[in-house]
């Protein structure tokens, strides 16, 4: 049985409801995992801890849903792991390609990747087929949304008016980039535009501290099942530093084809289509679509 095959079977399992469980979150809007339950439950995303070792990388600390601050073994190096959702090849095949043919230092290049079982694959037959990849890249600072949101306590002062300009400044030359080579990225938005990482003596002490985390614990008092987290930690803000922005995630990226026909669909939902895609249209240049994307994200990020 394939991969996609063996996950898409567990998929037809009856949905879990996460309000069995107990709030196992602050509530804020970086600790979503009450809502994630079921990307477990259904093998959409591996189940991981801190401080555990995964292809030769120690997770250090959580610093997104899905990625986790780690250090390269060999040079000691601060990176990040990003664990791919089940048929997200986006992220890891454009970045292979990026790493190729970029140079671009606005556009965030994988470093490493790697495939990891299911944790209950040698003890379950019905996980044996599942695995996941992960993509390993040099660590960013924190995205432009989330020090800007002012939704929680951050380890920076706001980006200033300078720094933002200078942010929408690299964020166009990163798109300009991409297009050169005939990607389009798919999901321009200030939450994919992260600002320079912090000094590592700044990530020394933020990984000083301990960080909160909370066992997941059913509200009937009944065994949390194995094959979802026993724990989860908050996905913390690392802050930033000075530097270069860099645009990053391409689950939704793709090569442009000739002659090709593409809808709205092609892009990320949350941002109100371009002109040309409104009422079902559908446009040969996605390029010029995409630059309304950008354009959107110049003004929520100034």
């Amino acid at each position: 049985m394939t991969m996609k095959r063996a996950a898409s079977a567990i998929r037809k399992t009856p949905h879990m409801d996460d309000r069995e469980y107990k709030l196992f979150t602050h509530g804020g809007n970086w600790w979503r995992d009450n809502y994630h339950l079921h990307y477990w439950d259904e093998c959409i995303q591996p189940v991981v801890y801190r401080n555990h070792v995964y292809n030769g990388y120690k997770l250090l600390r959580r610093l997104g849903d899905w990625c986790w601050l780690t250090k390269d073994p060999k040079t000691q190096k601060y990176l990040t792991v990003k664990f791919l959702s089940q048929g997200q090849v986006n992220d890891l095949n454009i970045g292979i390609f990026l790493k190729q043919r970029c140079s671009s230092p606005f556009i965030s290049i994988i470093e490493d990747h790697f495939t990891i079982p299911h944790h209950l694959a040698e003890t379950h037959p019905k996980y044996r087929d599942v695995k996941f990849d992960a993509i390993v890249y040099e660590t960013l600072g924190a995205d432009l949304r989330r020090e800007s949101s002012g939704g929680e306590v951050s380890r920076c002062k706001s980006p200033s008016l300078e720094l933002r300009v200078r942010c929408i400044q690299q964020a166009v030359q990163a798109v300009a980039e991409l297009h050169r080579m005939g990607v389009v990225h798919g999901d321009l938005h200030a939450g994919n535009l992260a600002l320079p990482p912090p000094a590592n003596e700044q990530i020394d002490q933020f990984l000083a501290e301990p960080p909160l985390e909370h066992d997941i614990i059913r509200k009937d008092g009944a065994p949390t099942p194995a094959h979802l987290p026993q724990r989860v930690t908050e996905p913390e803000n690392i802050g930033h530093g000075h530097g270069d922005i860099n645009l990053f995630d391409f689950g939704y990226a793709f090569r442009h084809m000739d002659g090709a026909a593409y809808s709205k669909h092609v892009f990320a939902r949350g941002t109100t289509p371009a002109p040309e895609l409104l009422g079902g249209r559908t446009t040969t240049d996605p390029f010029k679509a995409e630059s309304w994307y950008l354009g959107q994200m110049v003004c929520h990020s100034s």
